[in-house]
């Protein structure tokens, strides 16, 4: 798809550590072949937020943005 902006709800829920790696790995080959997309990832898991490489990182407790 020619899509801007892709949004990635908590894409690693349920899933083992093999499949949280694999994720990670197509959501970052995507990146690459798309940079002039832009991708949000909402996650709790801060292992598989480091194992996308971010440009910007945004942590939020209590609703606010720290």
């Amino acid at each position: 798809s020619d899509c801007r902006l892709v949004f990635l709800d908590e894409p690693t829920a349920s899933v083992d550590e093999a499949t949280k790696k694999d994720i990670a790995e197509i959501i970052s080959k995507e990146k690459v072949k798309r940079p002039e997309t832009t991708f949000i990832v909402i996650s709790h898991d801060s292992q598989f937020v480091e194992m996308l490489n971010c440009n910007i990182k945004v942590k939020m407790e209590k609703g606010k943005i720290i």
